[in-house]
């Protein structure tokens, strides 16, 4: 998923400038819709108009030591390097700005912007068949979510105009319209936007157009971003499906998902999905139109809305689309130390728990949570009396079957033992395997939802460390005393294997 990177050596500054105006969205709407004599023009931009609520651009803005601003020409740097020089050499502080959308410098591009899908809509040149809410939400809108507002579409028309001549007259099912697309970008992109990788830095938290084409593809939310933009360019509805924290590894993912005329349905681009290694726990896909599933389902309920802890989903524009990546179950959760509106259900990433969805009281001290994939480690969290994240005492695991068991450690009388437990890895990342002489801790999971040590060891030999006579428990986490990163994950052993979560 999108990841918070920053230059080192910067001074990072957050300022939050909301410039944003009623009275100026209204007039710009009805500018919008005064200067056409189309009716379905007119019906589009009444869409949105009324869904664009909470689409604001967060962009990056730049300062000097004394505080005056520094306007930075993208159009001059030349890649991601060249603009950390010119941060280093101007010794430049950097911030980000909200800014409203509907500004009259952006009605040229939205109005420019709506000609084109209203036209390629009607040209139909992959023979698709788009319902109209399917258009009206993934094709029309001129932006995905919150990215800078910077004429996306002006960029692609010029950048991406070959790839007009090689659409064919003819239905294509997506895997063949999908190979057409990216074969020939993989021989024209000579900007390389989609050749960058995880370690390129991050400025915002949504990249718009300007900031990606200078840093390029950076990490699985700017590469969406892009492979949004150039379906949707070529009259493809698509947005981003994501999941802000894996259930079996480390941080999130994010991934393009586009309009599958054949299925009815959307499906990621390029077959990308979310692997099943890392066990999904919960995905969801980005709306323009106002789904209002935090203002009527969530905040309603809360008694402070500042402290709700999912940040991603603070909002109306998603919709929980799990059921269509992973086989799912609602579950009914007890929290017997609880007994507010709202719960949370967390999953384990970077050595803590992170609240990944909410769920309602359905009776006391007791929680449905909606749409939860299977085979994933849970924990159950509230807001407590002084509004700050607690953890419940139990740790679930909802099996492949859709069982709830309770992981705990209860500390029976009779213990087994393993004989010779062989472990060559923290988790199931590359980066992840034991080394020479390195101190580990084996720990297991006790009653009280804490990590208890079992035993620390040295290895002797890299990808290898034997632990022998370890009592046999639900679950157990390998701990590196030389490192604070926190990357071990939990794990079982089933007939004699480890099995990651």
């Amino acid at each position: 998923m999108a990841r918070n990177i920053f230059i080192k050596g910067t001074i990072i500054n957050f300022l939050l400038l909301f410039l944003n105006s009623c009275d100026k969205n209204t007039s710009v709407w009805t500018s919008l819709k005064s200067n056409t004599n189309s009716k379905e023009k007119k019906e589009m931009i009444q869409f949105l108009e009324k869904n664009s609520k909470g689409t604001e651009s967060i962009r990056p803005v730049f300062f000097k030591q004394n505080g005056e601003y520094y306007h930075l020409n993208w159009n001059s740097v030349k890649n991601e390097n060249d603009l950390k020089s010119k941060i280093k050499k101007e010794k430049l502080l950097i911030s980000i700005i909200i800014n409203s959308d509907i500004s009259s410098k952006n009605i040229c591009n939205i109005s420019q912007y709506t000609d084109h899908v209203i036209s390629i809509y009607h040209q139909n040149p992959w023979r698709m068949h788009i319902p109209k809410s399917v258009l009206y939400n993934n094709l029309l809108p001129y932006k995905i979510y919150q990215e800078d507002f910077s004429a996306w579409y002006p960029f692609y028309i010029k950048y991406f105009s070959y790839l007009n001549k090689k659409i064919p007259e003819k239905k294509l099912n997506r895997k063949e319209i999908d190979s057409i697309i990216w074969n020939n970008v993989k021989s024209y992109d000579t900007l390389k936007l989609f050749g960058g990788g995880l370690n390129s830095i991050r400025l915002t938290l949504w990249p718009g157009i300007n900031e990606i084409k200078t840093i390029k593809s950076g990490d699985c939310q700017s590469i969406s971003t892009l492979m949004v933009y150039l379906y949707r360019f070529l009259g493809i509805p698509a947005t981003i499906d994501f999941t802000p924290y894996w259930g079996g590894t480390n941080s999130g993912h994010s991934l393009p998902v586009a309009w599958d005329s054949d299925l009815q349905k959307f499906t990621p681009i390029k077959g990308d999905i979310f692997e099943k290694k890392n066990r999904l726990a919960k995905a969801f896909r980005i709306s323009f139109k106002l789904t209002n599933e935090w203002s009527k389902n969530i905040a309603p309920f809360l008694s402070n809305k500042l402290t709700f802890p999912i940040e991603s989903i603070k909002n109306d524009h998603w919709e929980d689309v799990t059921d269509q990546h992973s086989p799912t179950n609602d579950i009914i959760v007890e929290i017997p130390e609880y007994n507010g509106n709202i719960a949370y259900i967390s999953v384990y990433s970077f050595g803590t728990w992170k609240p990944i969805f909410f769920g309602k009281k359905i009776e006391p001290r007791h929680y449905l949570f909606k749409k939860m994939a299977r085979d994933v480690i849970y924990r159950c969290a509230y807001m407590n009396k002084n509004e700050k994240l607690s953890l419940s005492q139990s740790i679930i695991h909802l099996d492949k079957f859709g069982k709830l068991n309770i992981l705990n450690d209860v500390n029976n009388t009779t213990v087994k033992y393993i004989d010779n437990l062989k472990i060559n890895k923290t988790n199931i990342g590359s980066e992840a395997w034991i080394k020479k002489n390195t101190s580990y801790t084996l720990c297991y999971l006790n009653n009280n939802g804490e990590w208890s040590s079992i035993k620390t060891s040295i290895s002797q030999r890299d990808s290898l460390l034997v632990f022998n006579n370890i009592p046999i428990k639900k679950v157990y986490i390998l701990k590196n005393n030389s490192s604070n990163k926190k990357t071990e994950r939990p794990f079982m052993i089933k007939h004699s294997n480890v099995v990651w979560f």
